[in-house]
């Protein structure tokens, strides 16, 4: 009964907010229609806010591995990427058929890298690269009283667990930066 309550409390918070509806969400991605699977964890997510994401390419993409990418990671569509280069930018950002969008170069980037494992390869720092935005999927973490600890499904930008090279748990962590902390008043 109190998981019901407390998760009530939450779409009501959603609702006041002007926030989309509180989701079920589930992680077994490696489940096999063969093989029953071993794990399900399900949690509490909340779809609100957006980040540019989702990269327009006109052609091939191979600015990051496959294994790191998910459905919808990569817009190839060159009439589209042809708009976002004749558009008209205001700080980076454009709406294109109600759609927002930002650029981004490699001198305007966090880490700029193009031959960095397991990152974003830039091919050079001048080149525009155009993403478009969709919602961030927050997990709910913990309900204490009125407030809720949240955590982005994806990172939105690169950020390591930790800035320094020393051993930290994660109260201490750099990634801290990205839990959110929400009043569920």
């Amino acid at each position: 009964m109190e998981k019901r309550y407390i998760s009530i409390r939450i779409l009501a918070f959603s609702l006041i907010c002007g926030l989309p509806l509180l989701t079920s969400c589930s992680k077994d991605d490696d489940a096999d229609d063969e093989q029953p699977p071993q794990k399900v964890t399900r949690w509490e997510c909340i779809l609100f806010g957006s980040y540019p994401t989702n990269e327009v390419v006109s052609g091939s993409f191979n600015a990051v591995d496959d294994y790191a990418l998910a459905d919808g990671d990569v817009i190839t569509d060159a009439t589209l990427y042809h708009q976002l280069e004749q558009a008209e930018w205001t700080d980076y950002d454009t709406e294109i058929g109600g759609k927002r969008y930002h650029r981004l170069n490699g001198a305007g980037a966090v880490t700029c890298s193009t031959n960095r494992e397991q990152h974003y390869l830039w091919t050079d720092t001048e080149s525009w690269h155009y993403f478009a935005y969709a919602p961030i999927k927050w997990r709910i973490l913990k309900i204490s009283g009125t407030k809720a600890v949240i955590l982005a499904d994806r990172m939105p930008d690169t950020c390591p667990f930790h800035d320094k090279d020393e051993d930290v748990n994660w109260s201490g962590s750099h990634l801290l930066r990205h839990r959110l902390f929400v009043d569920i008043k």
